[in-house]
Parts: structure tokens; C-alpha cells; sequence
């Protein structure tokens, strides 16, 4: 269901995405991985900084964050 929501919203490598209630990411890891699949040689850094949410909770939103982070470790 996330890809299909994303597919939908996600038309373009240069969309910025806002997930207002992150949880662990689940939205954001697979806006990256479209973003990703929409143009290939874009940095990892690049698609971070394309990538917005929040979360009321802090824990969660911390999750979302090493999430993120961890789709290229080396970066």
C-alpha cells in the first residue's frame, strides 16, 4: 500500500516529501527508494535532504532518522 500511495505522489526524482506522522519511516524509506528508482545517480545526500517527517513521539522519529540513514552507510 506505501508504494502504491507513493507512486501516486511521487511523479518526480526533484519531489520534496513530507510525512507529518512518521512513526518509524516505513513512508520515507520507500520515498527514498522511489525517488532513487526515478533517477539513479542522484547522492544519497541529495535524497535526504528531499525527505521531510515528524512524529509527536521522539523514539520513533529517531527510528525514521537511522532508517533513512542507513539506506547508504557508508555515507
Amino acid at each position: 500500500m506505501v508504494d502504491l500511495i507513493n507512486s501516486f505522489c511521487i511523479r518526480d526524482a526533484e519531489a520534496t516529501v513530507l510525512d507529518p506522522a512518521c512513526g518509524s519511516g516505513s513512508f520515507l524509506v520507500r520515498a527514498y527508494y522511489r525517488k532513487r528508482h526515478l533517477k539513479r545517480n542522484k547522492p544519497h545526500t541529495e535524497l535526504l535532504s528531499e525527505l521531510f517527517g515528524s512524529d509527536i513521539a521522539l523514539y520513533p522519529a529517531h527510528l525514521a532518522t537511522l532508517n533513512l540513514a542507513a539506506r547508504q552507510i557508508d555515507d
